[in-house]
């Protein structure tokens, strides 16, 4: 008994159809084992210093000087402050503190040669109460609070690059006694405040990637 020949064309098609999607969902499944999706935290930015230097949060120097008694400088740190939160832009400071007139001004000199006595450039004045303090920046580290400082004002002034840290010698301008205040450099440990340290870390960016798969995988 002889088949159609009509019969066996559809018969034919049907069995290449199944061999075909068959293959197909072979292969998509072998694609889809090469699909990872990951999630990846977002990128920490360095903080920056007004003159492009990239600092990362561990690279930001901070700490205090040890200083022999003084009747106006009593205190005397390395900090920080944010001048632009959203470009992680900073600029370091030196904060002075002790007991002097609101409008004090400082002079800045190497205390082996004094060949360099430079006027201190104020950037901040804070007047120290139990309730608070009017300070103009965000300090990242030393925050301006009576309970850690020994006097009642703190002057913010910018560093001199050229006089190194740890040959700073400080004194008040104008007076009478011009007695120069030296101290050694003590670099600590301190950790910025928590809510900056984290600033950059709230959000994760998911991305797919695919590996080893060739032409014959399916295109959407």
């Amino acid at each position: 008994m002889q088949k159609n020949p009509l019969m066996i064309i559809p018969a034919a098609i049907a069995t290449i159809a199944i061999v075909v999607a068959s293959k197909y969902f072979l292969t998509a499944a072998k694609c889809e084992n090469q699909i990872v999706t990951l999630s990846l935290p977002q990128i920490k930015l360095p903080y920056k210093t007004e003159d492009g230097r990239a600092l990362s949060m561990d690279g930001i120097p901070r700490g205090r000087f040890q200083i022999s008694g003084d009747s106006e400088i009593t205190q005397i740190e390395l900090s920080a402050v944010m001048l632009d939160p959203s470009q992680n832009l900073i600029k370091q400071v030196l904060m002075i503190g002790g007991n002097f007139p609101d409008v004090a001004e400082f002079e800045l000199s190497d205390r082996f040669t004094r060949k360099i006595i430079r006027p201190a450039k104020v950037i901040d004045r804070i007047v120290l109460q139990p309730s608070g303090s009017n300070t103009n920046f965000i300090y990242l580290f030393a925050p301006p609070q009576i309970t850690r400082w020994n006097g009642s004002r703190i002057v913010s002034v910018e560093l001199d690059n050229s006089i190194p840290i740890d040959r700073l010698s400080i004194r008040r301008a104008s007076t009478q006694s011009r007695k120069w205040v030296e101290g050694v450099f003590v670099r600590t440990n301190e950790q910025i405040k928590f809510g900056y340290a984290r600033k950059n870390e709230g959000k994760e960016y998911k991305t797919t990637y695919i590996y080893g798969v060739s032409d014959a995988c399916p295109k959407d």
